[in-house]
């Protein structure tokens, strides 16, 4: 049985590449939270994503729910909004539903109306907003096209350099060596057929700091990868400021960003001539931006 809240209800929605985070709020307090797995349209079927909000808001269990706001990668146009939409519909008949891109929840749990936010974990994107209200977006063409600077694009470089290795008669250096015993395999030519039985970004996407720690141990190849990982980044930053202009502030998302500050550093340098204002990583979780989309005071709420 659901359980009853005199106040009107308040969902927060984070659909990441790998789980979806939810929150609900009433009287300015959080009374709910659920995780499940990941609901992003792009990697998951519509039967997946539905199973995954059953199990969201079956989590929850909660009555009086008249606003959810939710972000999601793939939310580029009315269309898909309104095809996540549909999904959240049957668990909050009466609601006010609201989707966007993931990018707004970056922006917004980082308490900027306007700026540029940048996501790299299992994907990478670039979002920018002025304050006259004008946006731009680099990146986000996902794994098939793009997804250059994410979590799941550092360890695709690493297998192709193993197997590069291999296709030259070359013995396998610590890289290789590395990601054939994490992946089960005792050759690195190995990791061609892998890769392909394998075809779930996160399961790449999580293997990505295997490369960072190489490379901060001074093997080349993976330093190689990681430069051009920042290279990569900093561009999505550069593609926005070209459309919006300078002087706006970023914040940094996503798995990788949170845990590699090295690659943050290494951002931050190489954007000195871009003109952005500055550089800081999120603080919180983007679940807490979908609530402040929907007119939460996040920061009274995680004070209390």
């Amino acid at each position: 049985m659901a359980r009853d809240v005199a106040a009107s209800v308040l969902v927060g929605i984070d659909i990441g590449g790998s789980k979806t985070r939810a929150l609900a709020v009433a009287d300015g307090q959080i009374i709910g939270e659920a995780l499940a797995g990941s609901a992003n349209l792009q990697s998951v079927t519509e039967e997946q994503a539905k199973t995954v909000f059953g199990d969201i808001f079956s989590e929850l269990n909660l009555h009086n729910i008249t606003r959810v706001s939710a972000g999601s990668a793939g939310v580029d146009t009315e269309q898909g909004a309104q095809a996540l939409i549909r999904l959240l519909r049957p668990h909050a008949p009466d609601a006010v539903i609201t989707a966007v891109h993931d990018t707004q929840l970056i922006l917004a749990a980082g308490g900027l109306s306007a700026g540029i936010a940048v996501i790299s974990g299992t994907g990478s994107v670039a979002w920018g907003k002025r304050s006259d209200g004008m946006t731009a977006r680099v990146g986000g063409w996902g794994y098939l096209l793009g997804d250059d600077g994410s979590g799941y694009g550092v360890s695709r470089s690493a297998v192709r350099h193993a197997l590069s290795l291999s296709d030259r008669g070359e013995p396998p250096d610590a890289l290789s060596q590395r990601f054939a015993t994490e992946c089960g395999v005792t050759d690195p030519a190995q990791l061609l057929d892998h890769f392909y039985a394998q075809p779930e970004r996160r399961y790449w996407a999580k293997m990505a700091g295997i490369v960072f720690e190489l490379a901060e141990a001074g093997n080349k190849a993976a330093q190689v990868i990681t430069k051009q990982t920042s290279i990569d980044l900093a561009a999505l930053i550069e593609g926005v400021c070209i459309r919006l202009g300078p002087g706006l502030p970023v914040v940094l998302g996503g798995g990788l960003l949170a845990n590699q500050p090295g690659l943050v550093a290494d951002i931050v340098e190489r954007t000195r001539a871009t003109g952005v204002s500055g550089i800081d990583v999120l603080q919180r979780e983007p679940v807490f931006g979908a609530l402040a989309l929907a007119g939460v005071d996040v920061e009274g709420l995680e004070n209390r």
